[in-house]
C-alpha cells in the first residue's frame, strides 16, 4: 500500500490537473477549427454552399490550381472575428517538413500541422490576420533543390519540372488567397507579413528580397548566420544569389506584384 504526504498528493493532483487542463486545450482548439477543402474552385466537404461564419475560425485546404499558376495546395487559416470593414494582412509562412521525403503527403500534413499545432496559428490569432501556408515538397529525389529555404537551386529549376519558380507559385498562391478571402468578405491590404524559423527563416529572408514590392515587413530566426544581403556586391566583389541580390533581377524581371 502506497503512503503519501499531503504535500505528495497536492502535488501529484496538481500535476493531473494541468496535464488534464492541456488535454482539454488542444482538444477544444482543434475542435473549434472548421476545417474545410476547395477543390477547383468547388468546396468539396460541404453539402450546401460555404459561408464563412465570423464566430468560427476556418482552415482552408486549397488544391493545386494550375490555371492560376500554382502547382501545389496550400492551407489557409481564418481566425474567428476578423474584421469586415477594415483591411488585414495576410499572414504568409512557408511550410519547413525538417527533412526530404519522396512521399508527398508527408509534406501536406507537416504544413497542416504546421497550421494547427504550432506558433503561426498563434500568430496569426493574436495579429487578427489569416495565414497562409503552401505546401511545397522538399524530396530525395531532388534533394539539392532546398525549397524549403529558397536556395539558388530553386531559381533554376527547368520549366517543364512542378518545382519550376515555387517563389513565383507562392505569389500566385497569395494574389489566390487574397481572392478567395475577398470572396468571402474579407479585404486585405496590399503587401504581406512573412514569418519563418530555421529554413523558413531563410525561405522568408530571401523571398523579401527577390519580391521587396509584395513585403511589409518579415521575422526570420534561425537562419544559420547566412542572411542575405540586399546588394548586388561589396566593394567590386559580386555577391550572387543567395548571399546578395547579384543574378536576381533577370531572375525576377517577370514576377508579378500581387494585390495592387
Amino acid at each position: 500500500m502506497f503512503h503519501y504526504s499531503m504535500r505528495e498528493l497536492i502535488r501529484l493532483f496538481s500535476g493531473a490537473a494541468v496535464f488534464i487542463c492541456i488535454c482539454v486545450h488542444c482538444c477544444w482548439s482543434q475542435d473549434a477549427i472548421r476545417e474545410i477543402k476547395l477543390d477547383d474552385g468547388v468546396f468539396v466537404k460541404s453539402s450546401e454552399k460555404f459561408e464563412l461564419d465570423p464566430a468560427a475560425a476556418t482552415l482552408i485546404e486549397v488544391s493545386a490550381n494550375k490555371p492560376s499558376k500554382f502547382l501545389f495546395p496550400y492551407y489557409l487559416y481564418i481566425p474567428s472575428g476578423l474584421p469586415r470593414n477594415d483591411p488585414v494582412r495576410l499572414l504568409v509562412e512557408p511550410n519547413n517538413s525538417g527533412t526530404t521525403c519522396d512521399d508527398f503527403e508527408f509534406h501536406r500534413q507537416s504544413a497542416r500541422d504546421l497550421v494547427l499545432q504550432r506558433y503561426p496559428r498563434q500568430l496569426a490569432d493574436r495579429l487578427r490576420t489569416p495565414l497562409l501556408v503552401p505546401v511545397f515538397p522538399r524530396t530525395k529525389l531532388q534533394w539539392n533543390i532546398y525549397t524549403q529555404a529558397l536556395n539558388r537551386n530553386c531559381l533554376l529549376v527547368e520549366d517543364d519540372n512542378p518545382l519550376h519558380r515555387i517563389d513565383l507559385q507562392l505569389l500566385a498562391m497569395i494574389q489566390h488567397a487574397r481572392d478567395l478571402l475577398r470572396n468571402l468578405g474579407i479585404q486585405t491590404k496590399p503587401r504581406i507579413f512573412m514569418d519563418g524559423f530555421s529554413a523558413s527563416g531563410s525561405f522568408v529572408d530571401r523571398f523579401a528580397v527577390l519580391h521587396p514590392e509584395n513585403v511589409r515587413v518579415l521575422a526570420a530566426g534561425g537562419i544559420n548566420g547566412l542572411p542575405i544581403f540586399p546588394i548586388e556586391s561589396y566593394q567590386k566583389v559580386s555577391l550572387p544569389f543567395p548571399l546578395g541580390r547579384y543574378t536576381a533581377p533577370e531572375l525576377t524581371e517577370l514576377a508579378p506584384r500581387v494585390g495592387h
